[in-house]
């Protein structure tokens, strides 16, 4: 694989394809952080080993890739698939993970560590109280910058549907906060800047989850 600027994920994919492994590293590289991220707000104590998994499936899967093809959905498609898939093992498909939950589980969350402010601590608890593919869908438009498409693709959907659950999403999280605050300026905050604080969150979480793979 040549250097100088960075290759774009359709570059990098067509390389693996041909034959250059290196570029098949570099896209792991480029996303490992992201998938531990998406595992280690839902299942913190098993994120390295399925973040492991996802990376041998994409390596296995290969074939199914096309040269050009759009990187993100399909590596989601599949961690989506693992989480779904442990969760019908332990009977809890359809229940959100909650971050605020005493448990040892929830306590050893990167994601939740690196996480200081008030408010930013309160969005975190409200997008878990979410069903888990509204979670997912909320993660990758606002902390993976995929388009309701490319999230389609993952949940397996049309744009539109992608669009409107990311609505009643953001309708959720906001009585979930109602329901956890009393009046004041911390849920004012929380509630009228939503947005900005969904995408303030996410260098800060992937940060704590990209630094597990640098100091392996």
């Amino acid at each position: 694989m040549t250097t100088g600027s960075p290759l774009s994920d359709q570059q990098l994919v067509g390389a693996w394809l041909a034959g250059d492994r290196s570029a098949g590293d570099v896209l792991s590289k480029r996303h490992y952080g992201s998938v531990r991220r998406f595992f280690d707000l839902r299942l913190p104590h098993l994120a390295d080993d399925l973040t492991q998994q996802v990376f041998v499936a994409v390596a296995e899967q290969a074939a199914s890739l096309r040269a050009g093809a759009v990187f993100k959905p399909y590596l989601f498609g599949i961690a989506r698939h693992l989480l779904l898939r442990h969760f019908r093992k332990q009977g809890r498909h359809d229940r959100a993970v909650r971050v605020a939950e005493e448990d040892s589980t929830a306590r050893t969350s990167l994601s939740v560590i690196a996480v200081r402010r008030e408010d930013e601590v309160l969005l975190l608890m409200g997008l878990s109280t979410l069903p888990v593919d509204l979670q997912i869908a909320v993660n990758l438009y606002y902390w993976e910058s995929m388009s309701t498409a490319e999230i389609g693709t993952v949940l397996k959907a049309n744009a539109s549907t992608i669009g409107s659950r990311l609505a009643r999403a953001r309708e959720l999280i906001v009585e979930a906060v109602l329901d956890m605050t009393r009046p004041g300026v911390l849920r004012d905050r929380v509630v009228l800047n939503l947005d900005r604080l969904h995408l303030d969150l996410g260098p800060t979480t992937l940060t704590a989850c990209t630094q597990t793979a640098t100091t392996r």
